[in-house]
């Protein structure tokens, strides 16, 4: 599963199975409660959660995106969702995926395709090889539908 695993940021995974939020969370907050108790410095987390928190409205469209920080609307469907924040988070590293253009899917899946699990890349991405291991902020990407979906799927890890 192709992530940007930030070495250095020690934090605990969720086991399989148990959500993506410690289970000390009551399930009474609101979900800008629960995402606040996720503790990390990884820069691709903190973005996507700044833009969670200064959301007003939220869209799930196909480009043409809309983004007005300002006023808190956010419309765009994953592949949106995750460039905005990695443009915002990380610009060379956005820029390496998409080698200086809008990535697709297709251009996501080539370049993790060929990310190792151990040494990072020149612009410092590698490959977790199992879920466990995701951390937030990392970006997963997949390919296959499931039963839930059509087609496919680029995210971040947004839990402990």
């Amino acid at each position: 599963m192709p992530v940007k695993n930030h070495s250095g940021i020690s934090e605990k995974a969720v086991p399989a199975g148990t959500g993506i939020l410690p289970t000390t969370v009551p399930s009474t907050l609101s979900i800008t409660a629960q995402l606040a108790t996720v503790k990390s410095d990884n820069a691709i987390w903190r973005e996507a959660y700044r833009m969670f928190s200064n959301m007003k409205s939220t869209e799930y469209v196909h480009p043409p995106y809309t983004v007005d920080d300002a006023a808190g609307i956010y419309r765009f469907d994953c592949l949106g969702f995750v460039d905005h924040v990695l443009m915002n988070a990380d610009a060379p590293g956005y820029k390496a995926i998409g080698k200086g253009v809008n990535p697709s899917i297709e251009s996501y899946a080539s370049y993790f395709g060929k990310l190792d699990t151990i040494t990072p890349d020149a612009a410092g991405w590698t490959k977790v090889a199992h879920p466990v291991e995701l951390k937030p902020g990392d970006v997963c990407l997949w390919l296959t539908p499931s039963t839930l979906d059509t087609g496919p799927h680029v995210d971040h890890r947004r839990g402990t």
